[in-house]
């Protein structure tokens, strides 16, 4: 059996399989969760087992099955709507985004799977920027702002992965959500200023809910909980509504040079 151990803050997760093809692809989660590290044998909190046609999440002494077929792409949404549920209950809000940091400037990048945040963020990177979280963030509602807490290190680029070395030591107020609409090399740099609040909320909800959105999820199992975090999500969206949003288009190099150099945004 394979066993991967990941910890945030006092809470502990535990996956386990007997495939070495499924441990490779969940060993690296240690470092896609938010502050994850690796912990030596404790008591644990949560455990997700996968099996050929089967995984079974054990939480509270009881167990949930989810008997299904299921591919390696439906691993992380199971893994990641414990740990956002887990983020939620300490009054923490998990997000599917990049975090970029320069002279006290925090930016958040959000988008769908495959649109080009990292690449955005490799760009800024070029312009003196720092990666600060690369995939999955945890944020929180503080006084007013919004406060980057933790963040992911595992960096997936056109097929390679790398482990970033900085991370976030303090919390860091964000200033602005970019929206990332589409990025194509050569193409026209485009800023859209989101006003309207509702729309802003549309742009956040898929990088907020996205674990419960799968199939395996959201079709295979009873998936009681959602109905229950679906509260906390629309909660998220809104207040994170309060900051401002941009929405972008075109070549992620001039893009990443405009942002470096604030140049002014109009609609």
């Amino acid at each position: 059996m394979f066993t991967v151990d990941i910890a945030h803050k006092d809470f502990r997760f535990r996956l386990l399989t007997d495939s070495l093809e499924i441990y490779n692809e969940i060993s690296p989660r240690v470092y896609s969760v938010p502050g994850g590290k690796s912990y030596g044998q404790k008591q644990v909190d949560v455990t997700i087992s996968f099996f050929n046609k089967l995984i079974i999440i054990n939480k509270n002494g009881e167990n949930e099955y989810i008997h299904l077929d299921y591919t390696e792409k439906e691993i992380y949404p199971v893994i990641f709507s414990e740990i956002y549920k887990y983020l939620f209950n300490i009054g923490s809000i998990g997000i599917h985004s990049v975090l970029v940091s320069k002279s006290n400037r925090n930016h958040l990048i959000i988008g769908d799977f495959g649109q080009g945040k990292t690449t955005l963020a490799t760009e800024l990177e070029k312009n003196d920027f720092k990666i600060l979280s690369c995939d999955q963030s945890e944020i929180k509602y503080l006084n007013k702002k919004v406060y980057a807490l933790s963040g992911s290190k595992l960096n997936k680029l056109s097929g390679t992965s790398t482990i970033i070395k900085d991370d976030i030591k303090t919390p860091l107020e964000i200033d602005t959500i970019y929206k990332v609409k589409g990025l194509s090399y050569g193409g026209l740099p485009i800023f859209n200023k989101v006003t309207d609040n509702s729309n802003k909320v549309f742009n956040l909800w898929p990088a907020i809910t996205w674990p419960w959105q799968n199939p395996i999820l959201s079709a295979y199992t009873d998936n009681m909980e959602w109905k229950n975090y679906r509260v906390n999500c629309i909660k998220a969206c809104t207040t994170l509504s309060v900051i401002s949003q941009i929405e972008l288009r075109g070549d992620p190099s001039l893009i990443a040079k405009k942002i470096s150099q604030k140049v002014p945004i109009l609609n």
